[in-house]
């Protein structure tokens, strides 16, 4: 049951970041981001019904999940890297980036991404 809950995030995760590849290709940022967000928030809810067996349901859950995950592996990064892929939310309503903020704010949610995956890989392994 878990391992199939697991995989609906996990894939959903694929496709939003497909979606987030289209959209960026097309020079729809804004839409890019958000979609790069929902894969982002997809792997953390997969992450979450590993480590306790339910999906996060607010965005402060999902907050304080991240960062009890980074204490608990003594991975600053992890957080820094989560509060920075927070901003890819914001800027779809508030569209504050310049084409600088793209650039960084998107390679942060790309390495978040990779972390969140392996995070799952060790977590699986144990």
């Amino acid at each position: 049951m878990v391992g199939s809950i697991v995989r609906k995030y996990v894939e959903q995760a694929e496709i939003y970041r497909h979606n987030f590849r289209e959209l960026y290709r097309r020079g729809e940022y804004p839409k890019a981001c958000e979609s790069l967000w929902g894969a982002i928030v997809s792997l953390i809810n997969a992450l979450s019904i590993l480590k306790i067996r339910k999906p996060l349901t607010s965005h402060q859950e999902i907050k304080n999940f991240i960062k009890e995950i980074a204490v608990e592996l003594n991975d600053k990064e992890l957080y820094k890297l989560f509060k920075h892929s927070e901003k890819l939310h914001a800027n779809f309503y508030h569209q504050f980036f310049d084409q600088d903020d793209y650039l960084v704010y998107i390679d942060d949610g790309l390495k978040l991404i990779d972390k969140l995956k392996s995070i799952m890989d060790y977590i699986k392994r144990k």
